[in-house]
């Protein structure tokens, strides 16, 4: 997800990850195909240009299985 570039004009840095879950090993040859979801969007209270998003990553592998799982605090720019 961070290679594809997809928070390139939004990211301004992040306070923390929540909850890492290591569902499964994954093997060498193993493929994982990413999913995300925001979980949450709360405007700063200080700084009007700003908010912080909640973002819930899940990794699966070529079998579909769910290898991982984690939440990325991220702050971002507002369109306002």
């Amino acid at each position: 997800m961070v290679q594809s570039g997809v928070f390139d004009t939004v990211c301004m840095g992040g306070p923390g990850i929540d909850e890492v879950r290591f569902l499964l090993p994954v093997r060498p040859g193993d493929t994982i195909y990413p999913e995300a979801e925001i979980l949450s969007i709360k405007p700063s209270t200080s700084k009007s240009d700003r908010g912080i998003m909640r973002i819930q990553y899940r990794g699966f592998n070529q079998d579909k299985e769910e290898v991982i799982r984690f939440i990325i605090i991220m702050m971002g720019k507002r369109n306002i």
